[in-house]
């Protein structure tokens, strides 16, 4: 976390262009605080916007007396564009701080980090479900599916394992898609029931339903083609069971060959027939992200556009070598289900690729990256701080020490209220510009 979270506290960080908002920055420790009823001087620089005199910059200079070891004033923006506030007294700057102006499509939305592609101990993973749901909730992680190869219990072990906690952590139900005679992955995303189970269950109807793809598609009676209609059979069926269907690490080789041909992954980018690409995969190495995304970049410049998501495919999250590398960064009204997959549906979302010691790269809405860049430096570091509690007491519950529940009890609600002060304050600056300053509860 930057040295300035530490010290200063602003909120909210991300307002609404064109609407003037209060904004409040408060001193977090003795050494910095501010002293009432002194007059403090903020600078105003717009990052899209070059001051037009150089030798003294015009940039707005705000002033604002301290109140209770707190600044408040009012800002607005009419650009959609990250604010820094630099903060001065008569002698010195004392911090910078920065807020985003975004458009109206995206204010009232919030941030959530999830994952939707990996393994526990029942299939080829380490640990149990619910244990790598913990490690996840420690990690940062909003949101989460476990998604073993062919099952999809596991994922309702780790549900079932926090039956009757109140948590802001959201599990969902999930698996890794194996139709049969297809080597394409497939993850079923919280979807109410199990694709893997019925094709078991009903083997004839599968054959026959794929069948009337490849007719109904005037496919050819290769093997690729088969591949391709069994794997639209999947996406359907997903769609059917209520669940979001993602198409799973099109580079990923294996065998030395490519999972699928790069032909049948730019029909995939084509033809969209499912709901998102995993466009980032922490399993796949970084030349196999490369070439996946140089085949997705390269249709979308032919004007084919997805929605992508970012996943890190771990098989065990205990210094597991590809958890936490690769996540899906959503803006959405909130983390249920349905928010989630309308949000992402409609790309308001990106893949994010983050190795171990390494700075983040985004993948996605040029939009969306420039402002979660932002989030990354100014808002996820404090939201992790709070993640990191809760994932301790939900190990703690796990192992049945009764500090847990209790933890968990005290920590509700936390990272929700954190959202809400950052990101949704109902701050509004009349035109006389009177301060009207509150805070919904």
């Amino acid at each position: 976390m930057e040295t300035v979270y530490s010290f200063y506290d602003i909120y909210p960080k991300v307002i609404k262009a064109g609407t003037a908002a209060v904004i409040t920055i408060t001193a977090l420790d003795r050494h910095c605080c501010f002293q009432e009823g002194k007059t403090y001087f903020i600078t105003v620089i717009p990052r899209n916007h070059i001051t037009s005199d150089v030798a003294r910059p015009d940039y707005q200079i705000i002033e604002a007396a301290a109140v209770q070891n707190a600044l408040r004033f009012s800002l607005s923006s009419e650009d959609e564009q990250p604010l820094l506030l630099v903060v001065k007294d008569e002698e010195k700057t004392l911090c910078e701080l920065p807020v985003y102006s975004v458009f109206e499509d995206l204010y009232g939305l919030f941030p959530f980090r999830g994952n939707m592609h990996c393994h526990s101990f029942r299939s080829d993973g380490i640990e149990s479900p619910e244990l790598v749901a913990a490690n996840y909730r420690k990690a940062g992680f909003d949101f989460l599916a476990i998604t073993d190869h062919d099952f999809y219990p596991p994922s309702l072990e780790a549900i079932a394992a926090f039956e009757g906690l109140d948590l802001d952590f959201k599990l969902f139900p999930g698996e890794e898609v194996h139709t049969p005679r297809n080597k394409i992955h497939i993850l079923n995303f919280a979807g109410a029931q199990s694709v893997n189970q019925f094709f078991r269950d009903y083997p004839d109807i599968y054959e026959q339903e794929v069948r009337a793809i490849v007719q109904e598609l005037g496919l050819s009676d290769s093997h690729e083609d088969f591949e391709y209609a069994a794997s639209t059979w999947a996406f359907r069926k997903i769609k059917e069971f209520g669940g979001m269907s993602i198409l799973a690490h099109p580079n990923w080789i294996v065998d030395g060959a490519y999972n699928f041909p790069p032909r049948q992954y730019l029909t995939f980018l084509k033809e969209k027939p499912y709901d998102a690409l995993e466009l980032i995969n922490g399993g796949n190495s970084p030349y196999e992200n490369a070439q996946q995304l140089a085949v997705w970049h390269d249709a979308c410049c032919q004007g084919s556009s997805v929605p992508v998501v970012g996943n890190d495919d771990s098989h065990g999250t205990v210094n597991g070598e590809w958890f936490n590398i690769g996540m899906t960064y959503v803006l959405a009204r909130s983390a249920e289900k349905e928010d989630l997959i309308d949000a992402i549906k409609k790309g308001f979302c990106i893949a994010v690729e983050r190795y171990h010691g390494e700075t983040p790269h985004y993948y996605g809405n040029g939009r969306l990256i420039n402002l979660f860049s932002f989030l990354d430096k100014a808002y996820f570091p404090l939201h992790d701080e709070l993640c990191t509690q809760e994932g301790f007491f939900l190990t703690a519950y796990l192992q049945g020490n009764p500090i847990g529940e209790k933890g968990l009890k005290l920590l509700k609600g936390q990272t929700l209220k954190m959202q809400k002060k950052y990101f949704h304050l109902s701050e509004e600056v009349d035109s006389t510009c009177k301060l009207k300053f509150h805070t919904e509860d």
